[in-house]
């Protein structure tokens, strides 16, 4: 008799192996198929909508709000995507350690806010004071800060996908969630359960949302459809979707989950896009909603769909790329596994002389950095800050393969642009540190490539 697979093995034999990794798949092997008796109620407010001509179009939906131009999971970042046209708001919740909802992606503080500690272990009253290390040093939210800020007139519109992480403890997580909810002011526009949904990434979490906010509505994240399916049953007839953009691209598999979904009245969201072409594909295949970084972007994407420019060059070479690309695992000989660098560059002189703006400068490289190609794709791989610990620096933080010789060219181009070129030149002081000087400093010769 053929044994039978686990749902560890089943859930690995089906996904690409750089989309999951081992600890995910842990936790989402340990669900019980319980489902509630009552199931979760419909969010037909996060459907497509109507665009001027007439067609459905997919909503904007803000990734950590205007993640690609400001301090991501920041009220910074909320208002600006509302003023930008997103239509919702995408966001992480992690626990403090008095439980407290507050609005993390990482449960680890050190990559926003540049602090090794874990957020599960920091009280309210101690997050309630450190900044992100990222301009303009913007303070860490709480969900119910989040929620007032929905109060205001123009925010009357906008609804919240929770991604709910899954570092706490269910019961506890869905429970302080009700209680921020509870601690919310009022929603003016319509009650807080036709503006919220609960992202949840496994089925585990069903009972504790029935229990503690049975008036909401849910929505399963994902890399896999396979995984996905379980959700796509009469035991729970309502629940939404928030896929993985690459698991949606894969061929017949991805589109037919996204009309088995719509078939059965479900909204599909696709996370993370951001670029222009890819975004276009989503509107080509009728997904309900774009979960992106760069919402001016997305802004513009659509109303050029809907004046007629819907040419999409994606060629068959990068959809496979994109499906497929895989990292490099460690051990594999003559090859590196994860890679994570650090770059500085030190404009602190011409700064403090008042020659050279370190912002413009730190937009720039948001701006330009390519990954894969492509601008406006930094996602997490490439992070882009200025360190609260000195005055004039750039930081970036590269966790795949990144040339300090190409940091090096794009600091030129920019000192080009600002007519800085006959002024300033890029130093190399020491690996991955560079420094802008002016010509008449000495030791010329220090200056060096630095991959």
């Amino acid at each position: 008799m053929q044994q039978s697979l686990s749902l560890r093995d089943r859930f690995h034999s089906y996904v690409p192996r750089f989309v999951t990794n081992p600890e995910l798949a842990d936790k989402l092997s340990q669900d019980a198929d319980q489902y509630p008796a009552n199931p979760s109620p419909q969010a037909s407010w996060t459907k497509a909508i109507k665009s001027v001509s007439g067609e459905q179009s997919p909503q904007i939906i803000a990734h950590r709000g205007y993640k690609s131009k400001y301090p991501e999971n920041t009220m910074l970042a909320f208002q600006r995507a509302v003023s930008s046209g997103a239509h919702a708001l995408e966001t992480d919740i992690h626990l403090s350690s008095d439980n407290i909802a507050v609005l993390s992606h990482d449960a680890s503080l050190k990559r926003c806010y540049g602090k090794d500690k874990l957020v599960a272990n920091c009280d309210w009253d101690y997050l309630s004071t450190i900044h992100t290390l990222a301009a303009p040093h913007e303070p860490m939210p709480r969900l119910v800060d989040l929620l007032g800020f929905l109060t205001r007139p123009e925010c009357r519109d906008i609804w919240v996908l929770l991604d709910i992480k899954m570092d706490d403890d269910p019961t506890v997580m869905i429970k302080s969630i009700s209680e921020a909810i509870a601690a919310a002011p009022k929603s003016p526009s319509a009650p807080w359960s036709k503006r919220v949904v609960l992202g949840i990434w496994a089925i585990k979490y069903l009972a504790p949302c029935a229990t503690y906010l049975p008036d909401y509505a849910l929505s399963n994240i994902g890399f896999s459809t396979i995984y996905a399916r379980r959700f796509l049953t009469p035991k729970t007839p309502n629940v939404t979707f928030n896929m993985f953009y690459s698991t949606l691209m894969m061929p017949i598999s991805g589109p037919r989950f996204i009309e088995d979904a719509h078939r059965s009245g479900r909204a599909v969201y696709a996370w993370t896009v951001n670029d222009q072409d890819m975004m276009k594909w989503f509107i080509k295949h009728g997904v309900d909603g774009i979960i992106t970084d760069d919402v001016g972007k997305l802004v513009d994407t659509r109303a050029a769909w809907e004046a007629g420019h819907r040419k999409i060059k994606i060629s068959l070479r990068n959809h496979l790329f994109t499906i497929w690309r895989k990292p490099v695992a460690k051990g594999q000989k003559g090859k590196q596994g994860k890679i994570t660098k650090k770059f500085v560059i030190n404009a602190s002189q011409p700064a403090n002389d008042k020659i050279f703006d370190v912002s413009a400068f730190e937009k720039f490289l948001h701006d330009k950095i390519k990954v894969d190609g492509r601008v406006g794709n930094l996602g997490d791989n490439i992070v882009i800050s200025q360190p609260s610990s000195g005055e004039g620096k750039i930081e970036v933080v590269a966790h795949q393969d990144f040339s300090g010789r190409y940091l090096k060219y794009l600091t030129k181009k920019y000192l080009k642009k600002q007519q800085l070129r006959d002024w300033l030149r890029v130093v190399s002081t020491s690996k991955g540190v560079y420094e802008l000087r002016f010509f008449n400093v000495t030791n010329d010769d220090a200056e060096e490539d630095d991959e």
